[in-house]
């Protein structure tokens, strides 16, 4: 009698954002107003500090932080006139001055529609949109504790309605931040040792020397280095007044989720005609959060090709809730620039959510069309004499907020590309500052997508710049996911694999010195199970002149959800000349079915180009499977099918294992295949699964394949024990199919001893697998059941399972596939 053990279970234990910044107790009497709702909308908010008269006066720059990704200056506090203002909402009105004195009071007011001199450049009405109670994270003060003053008390009010106050807070900012340097010192002791073995294991396996218990040894360093970082960046933060050194403990904000994203990148690319760059700050905004990307000292600009940002979480945490749309906003620099506003013209935007692409501007024609047609330009700007110019008066072309989804710039009738005013309108837009009045040239481009007065001939766009078309190489996507070409068509343009930064040869590349490079076959040639190590191999050809070395990556793969890459779950580094490398995802994982081999080319520093190859999608199963023992059974090898003409009698044939029919009806087993995402799919035969093809006739209704046998033995002590027959439908022969299909998996789990006999029937809905003739190519589904045996009686059980396919005869040159067919032990 064969025992089946119940496999390893993940453990994850999840580290809570306020535990990782737990602050200082303090005895302030604390007030929460209840006269807010979450989802209010913040359109006016006073905040009012008082500071103590035990302590010095207050004469630095000091800003509320409620976790939104951006501060509120509490200004004109510390600065002089001159002095340009960091990234942050600055009030309509103060009364304060550059110093509070000791024991003096002070009030700010942030407004939506405020228009003062104090805030000249208009960022409360940029900033404060779209905020609301619900996102609001923390309570604290900002402040670099450059002189000893005394926080006393504080209180804000939303929308004329009390939301937080707190007496007798009696923090000392010079004294905390004091604190916070010694334990600064503190952790950097402890950090030190852990940080050096770590390195050597590292470079131990980096030269693929490490032991399976180096390995073991490094992935658990890096579970403990980890929080350990995250604090000494969020105190390093605190003593740069970057991050709050004050925080209200006793804000409990219960109305927020966790704060389970870990990572966001924001991907940008900015037109290469003239006067497409900026030196405005930009920022990226989803629900009432904001975070700077570019500013003056970072600009945003077409040599740099596709620029990548990494959000700051620690000043925003952010959960899946608070994501409300994908925005992008221009502020003024402070600098003088001229009568003309600075114009940013965004061609592409993409975020990556925890290293999975949630938004690519492309895979929205409207999206795409929108930021060909808008350029981005602040509320206001200094002219070259330093005075302030409204730009409130502009066309419906240039705006200061870009919001996917709204066909900004576009006639609201017919989708076209507003015009841009002619020279003699009160709107008519000028030159920027140093460049000239050419007029459209008469590019490519066309009257659709007509410059702006200035950007003269857009030699980008003549060179295949415009969106749809070849796009230049991107040297790399945030998340592991390398460039965008190579990817498929809808999801990221390009096709499924390439080289030059893109599949099918788009790219602009440079004259090669040799023979052209290029990454080949990249594959996995060992390892089955997610605790295997998994053996990944390429072939190259051309120059490798301009190759420094290459970055081997695993995916995890997800068919049946866009954009179908998970998390990258093991990725080294390997010496120039390299033609395989081994990989070991660190510590045990569940859920995942598939993953993706990736290699990368590294440039050498003479060039920017990125090379990069995807392997096929490999079907895994979890460390306690035995793919050979359970390993579904073709048996017997015939399929049935139920034709129009004789709808009363089952007709039968033969299976065919390994090749395809050469026309008409037919069902057989196939290797490494695409589908109709777009992905190649690897030949699972050797590991336990298998790939099927059924392509009925025109006049069938129904087709089968045989039945699917599994013996499975259990016997007491019975642990938990849960198996899933999985497979992903699809249509094969790549990405131009135009198919329907019905699948349903019928079975019966029979116990065929000791006696008596029984047997449970298992019913599924059928899924239906759509791909349409034009559109974006629709996800694969997943057709699975579960069939649980905890409480079931010792014996030996027969699994047998019908796949049952209804339709797919639209497109017979893309039938449908059963991908990755296999019984998994969960």
């Amino acid at each position: 009698m064969h025992w089946i053990v119940d496999g390893c279970k993940r453990f994850a234990s999840a580290c809570c954002f306020w535990s990782l910044m737990s602050c200082w107790l303090v005895a302030a009497e604390f007030q929460l107003g209840d006269a807010l709702e979450p989802s209010d909308t913040i359109q006016r908010m006073t905040v009012s500090v008082t500071i103590g008269s035990d302590g010095g006066d207050l004469c630095e720059p000091v800003a509320l932080d409620l976790g939104l990704g951006f501060p509120f200056w509490l200004h004109p506090l510390g600065r002089e006139a001159t002095d340009i203002i960091p990234f942050g909402a600055v009030p309509t009105e103060s009364s304060a001055e550059q110093t509070l004195p000791a024991g003096g009071s002070a009030t700010f007011t942030f407004t939506l529609d405020g228009d003062t001199a104090v805030d000249r450049f208009r960022t409360s009405a940029q900033l404060l949109q779209g905020v609301q109670i619900s996102d609001i994270a923390r309570i604290g003060f900002i402040g670099a504790g450059q002189n000893d003053w005394t926080l006393q008390s504080y209180e804000i009010r939303i929308n004329d309605k009390l939301f937080a106050s707190a007496d007798q807070i009696n923090q000392r900012s010079l004294q905390q931040l004091e604190n916070v340097r010694f334990e600064i010192a503190d952790l950097n002791l402890q950090l030190a040792p852990l940080t050096s073995k770590r390195d050597d294991l590292h470079a131990l396996a980096e030269a693929q020397l490490a032991t399976e218990a180096d390995l073991q040894t490094l992935a658990e360093l890096d579970k403990q280095l980890r929080p350990l970082r995250h604090r000494l960046r969020w105190l390093n933060g605190q003593v740069a007044g970057q991050y709050p050194w004050y925080m209200e403990e006793a804000f409990d904000p219960s109305w927020r989720a966790e704060s389970s994203v870990e990572s966001v990148s924001i991907t940008l690319l900015t037109a290469s005609h003239p006067g497409a760059d900026t030196r405005n700050s930009i920022y990226f905004r989803t629900g009432g959060h904001k975070f700077l990307l570019a500013d003056w000292d970072d600009p945003l600009t077409p040599t740099a090709a596709p620029q990548t940002f990494e959000l700051d979480l620690l000043s925003g945490p952010l959960s899946a809730a608070d994501f409300r749309g994908n925005f992008l906003g221009t502020l003024a620099s402070a600098h003088p620039y001229g009568k003309t506003p600075d114009r940013w013209h965004p061609l592409r935007l993409v975020v990556t959510l925890n290293d999975v692409v949630t938004y690519d501007s492309e895979d929205y024609p409207f999206d795409r069309k929108s930021l060909d047609t808008i350029r981005l330009i602040p509320p206001a700007h200094l002219d070259d004499a330093g005075q302030l110019v409204l730009n409130s008066n502009h066309s419906l072309r240039e705006i200061c907020v870009w919001e996917s989804g709204k066909a900004m710039g576009l006639d609201p009738i017919d989708g076209s590309p507003l015009p841009v005013p002619e020279a003699d309108a009160p709107n008519a837009p000028q030159p920027e500052p140093g460049l000239s009045d050419d007029g459209p040239s008469d590019g490519e481009e066309g009257e659709d997508f007509a410059p702006f007065p200035g950007e003269g001939p857009q030699s980008g766009w003549d060179e295949g710049w415009l969106p749809g078309d070849n796009i230049p190489t991107w040297p790399g996507l945030p998340g592991g996911l390398g460039g965008w070409l190579g990817l498929p068509d809808w999801l990221l343009p390009g096709g499924g694999g390439g080289s030059g930064g893109g599949g099918g040869g788009n790219g602009a590349k440079p004259p090669p010195v040799g023979p052209t490079f290029a990454l080949q076959n990249v594959r996995v040639t060992s390892g089955w199970k997610t605790s295997d190590p998994f053996v990944i191999e390429w072939d190259v050809s051309g120059d490798e002149n301009e190759i420094k070395e290459y970055r081997v990556s695993l995916h995890e793969f997800r068919p049946d959800a866009p954009p179908y890459f998970g998390l990258e779950l093991a990725s080294t580094n390997v010496g120039l000349g390299a033609r395989t490398a081994s990989l070991t995802i660190a510590g045990p994982i569940t859920g995942v079915h598939y993953v993706l081999p990736k290699v990368t080319a590294l440039p050498s520093g003479q060039t920017l180009n990125l090379y990069f190859e995807w392997g096929p999608a490999r079907p895994v199963f979890p460390p306690q499977a035995d793919p050979v023992k359970h390993r579904p059974h073709l048996f017997p090898l015939t399929y049935t099918y139920v034709s129009n003409a004789n709808p009363n009698v089952p007709q039968s044939d033969i299976i065919s294992l390994g090749s395809e029919p050469p026309h008409g009806r037919g069902v057989w087993t196939f290797g490494r295949q695409q589908s109709h995402i777009d992905f190649e799919f690897d030949d699972p035969s050797a590991g336990g699964g298998w790939n099927i093809a059924l392509r009925p006739d025109a006049n069938d209704q129904q087709l089968e394949f045989g039945t699917v046998n599994a013996f499975i033995v259990v016997g007491p002590p019975l642990p938990a024990q849960k198996y899933r027959f999985l497979t992903y439908a699809g249509f094969i022969n790549g990405k131009d199919a135009a198919n329907t299909a019905q699948v349903s998996l019928p079975y019966t789990l029979t116990r065929i001893f000791p006696p008596p006999q029984m047997s449970m029937l298992g019913v599924m809905s059928p899924v239906t697998v759509t791909n349409p003739a034009s559109g974006p190519p629709q996800p694969m589904k997943a057709v699975e059941f579960e069939i649980n045996l905890a409480n079931m009686m010792p014996g030996g059980y027969l699994l047998q399972v019908t796949a049952r396919v209804e339709g797919g005869i639209v497109d017979p040159q893309h039938p449908l596939g059963l991908f990755g067919l296999r019984l998994i032990p969960e």
